[in-house]
C-alpha cells in the first residue's frame, strides 16, 4: 500500500512539474507577442539574464490569453474600420 501512495505522489509532482512547464511556456509566446520587456533588455534588473525571455510579473497563461484575445479584437476593429472608410471612399 505505502508502495502505491509512493507512486501516486511522484505522479502527482510529474504533473504538477509538467504544467507549471506549460505554464512558463504559454507566458513566454504570449509575452514576447504582447511586447512584454525582456529580460536581457534590463541588466540592472536581471544581471544573470542569458535567455532571451520576457517578463510577465504575476501574470499566468490565462490572463495572457486574455490579453492576447483582447489585442486580437481591437485589431479586427480597426481593420474593420479602416476596411469601411475605403469602401466610403470608392463609393465616392
Amino acid at each position: 500500500m505505502e508502495y502505491l501512495i509512493e507512486e501516486k505522489n511522484a505522479r502527482i509532482r510529474h504533473l504538477e512539474y509538467s504544467m507549471s512547464e506549460t505554464n512558463e511556456i504559454i507566458c513566454q509566446v504570449l509575452g514576447l507577442a504582447l511586447a512584454f520587456p525582456r529580460y536581457s533588455d534590463n541588466p540592472d534588473l536581471f544581471p544573470d539574464a542569458h535567455e532571451d525571455g520576457v517578463c510577465v510579473g504575476h501574470f499566468v497563461a490565462e490572463d495572457l490569453a486574455r490579453m492576447a484575445a483582447d489585442k486580437i479584437k481591437e485589431q479586427q476593429n480597426l481593420l474593420s474600420g479602416f476596411a469601411a472608410s475605403q469602401n466610403k471612399k470608392e463609393k465616392e
